[in-house]
């Protein structure tokens, strides 16, 4: 059975009369953490670190929103207190997990493009059409975790620490250049160097037309480029891939 912690009296009782709610509480004090298996943390960001702690003082397992805080202070202590706990712990960056990112992954450790040299990545969209209540949420702010870098690029980095490994240089422009109503910047230009010599370049708009979500590694014996989810490789001049498969 599923509880709520929800200090806001109407989100609350909304939640509660849609999904099979076992019990409803108004704020963390009033909960007893030790009778739960699992908690998931679905709060703004700056709140993550003081709940973490609650859970790991309670030895309760959980999952916690992205991204993980917004600065770096207290991080390397809650670290250490969950491994010494032996707690599962893990935020919520879903993109590992798809079949699509999966298969490229594989392909480039299995050397389909050799030694990865290079990476260029493009995540933007009209994001007023997909949230339209951007202003009147956690976006709007960057204390809160809001942006086009905390909300929509960690995404990217998760997934480039995953395939490139860790990152040693990092520079960057931001501005917010067409949303009105927030605080926050809804444009970056980011340049990563990795441990290996790599490196990535990493572009994110959230005001453009297109939907657009196309990543390509860049390897000594040819690409892969992933379109939303088709994957395809390059090892010729020609204008048709190799190989194609769409994981739609």
């Amino acid at each position: 059975m599923t509880s709520i912690v929800e200090p806001n009296d109407k989100k609350r009782k909304f939640a509660s009369s849609t999904f099979d709610v076992a019990e409803q509480f108004s704020h963390i004090s009033k909960v007893n953490l030790k009778k739960f298996d699992l908690a998931v943390i679905c709060t703004p960001a700056h709140t993550h670190l003081d709940l973490m702690h609650l859970c790991t003082q309670k030895a309760l397992p959980f999952m916690v929103e992205k991204p993980l805080a917004v600065t770096k202070a207290g991080i390397l202590e809650l670290i250490d207190e969950v491994r010494a706990k032996k707690l599962v712990a893990h935020v919520g960056y879903v993109r590992r997990a798809t079949d699509q990112l999966q298969t490229l992954r594989a392909q480039i450790q299995n050397g389909k493009i050799g030694d990865l040299k290079l990476a260029y990545l493009n995540s933007s969209q009209e994001f007023p059409k997909y949230r339209p209540d951007f202003q009147k949420t956690y976006y709007a702010k960057s204390e809160m975790g809001g942006g086009a870098i905390l909300d929509a690029a960690s995404h990217i980095f998760d997934l480039l620490i995953w395939i490139m490994g860790i990152p040693a240089e990092v520079s960057c422009m931001y501005d917010r250049l067409v949303l009105q109503g927030t605080e926050t910047e809804d444009t970056c230009l980011i340049n990563i160097r990795f441990a290996s010599g790599a490196m990535a370049n990493v572009t994110i708009n959230q005001f453009q037309k297109p939907n657009t979500n196309r990543y390509e590694f860049i390897g000594t014996k040819g690409n892969l480029v992933l379109d939303h989810s088709n994957l395809m490789f390059f090892d010729s001049d020609g204008p048709d891939a190799t190989e194609a498969k769409n994981f739609m």
